[in-house]
């Protein structure tokens, strides 16, 4: 295919030395990826080359890739999800100490948790854990909070499409009202619904402490 000449240099470490070059390389692979059938070896390179491309210079370009490509991952792997949970967890496990790194593959569970529905079970530890360490750092950001907040949200999300999957819960339902599902306990044909999710709730309410905005009105009495 001629057009994979011209994005394969973009693989190579030191044939291509302009970020912007070579991440557009990348989502040029990713669209031929999304269209063609590739090698499982070509796809992962990319997957895995864009994985780690945290850069905030080119962060906008890799989310466009990204968004192209990890929905074709299972669907090119063959594997049911796993290549995408071992490179997404190998990821966080060896380099999440990297606060850039960790959020960049965050943003990735919360842009696509579809995709991350089968393999959900695998990744809940290390979502729940990444969320304490960016909302309860001492000088933790507010996006990095909001993300936090967004990243139990999918947990809650994950549990409504797996109730929905049982045909025990309406379709179309939204994540805000599950609030009040959890006053409806007895309405909800599933035992000891409550008690596997009130650690969920436990969590949501700290998050959404944590990522208060205390400000100070500026009153005369507020000067002295």
């Amino acid at each position: 295919m001629k057009l994979m000449k011209f994005a394969w240099p973009c693989l190579l470490p030191k044939s291509c030395v302009d970020p912007a070059a070579k991440y557009h390389g990348h989502l040029l692979l990713a669209i031929i990826i999304a269209k063609f059938s590739i090698h499982r070896k070509i796809v992962l390179q990319v997957f895995h080359s864009l994985l780690k491309a945290h850069a905030t210079e080119v962060r906008g370009i890799v989310r466009q890739a990204l968004k192209i490509l990890t929905p074709k991952i299972p669907e090119r792997m063959d594997d049911n999800n796993n290549m995408l949970m071992h490179w997404t967890k190998k990821i966080i496990v060896e380099e999440g100490h990297s606060i850039s790194q960790l959020v960049h593959i965050l943003n990735l569970l919360v842009d696509h948790y579809k995709v991350y529905y089968p393999v959900r079970h695998q990744m809940i530890h290390y979502i729940i854990t990444s969320a304490d360490q960016l909302a309860f750092r001492g000088n933790a950001h507010l996006e990095h909070k909001q993300l936090a907040v967004d990243l139990t949200e999918i947990i809650i999300k994950w549990e409504i499409m797996r109730l929905q999957e049982q045909q025990k819960l309406p379709p179309g339902i939204n994540p805000i009202e599950m609030s009040d599902i959890f006053e409806r306990k007895s309405k909800l044909p599933l035992p000891n619904f409550r008690e596997r999710i009130q650690p969920i709730e436990h969590h949501i309410e700290r998050l959404f402490e944590a990522s208060r905005i205390n400000v100070q009105p500026d009153l005369p009495e507020n000067r002295r």
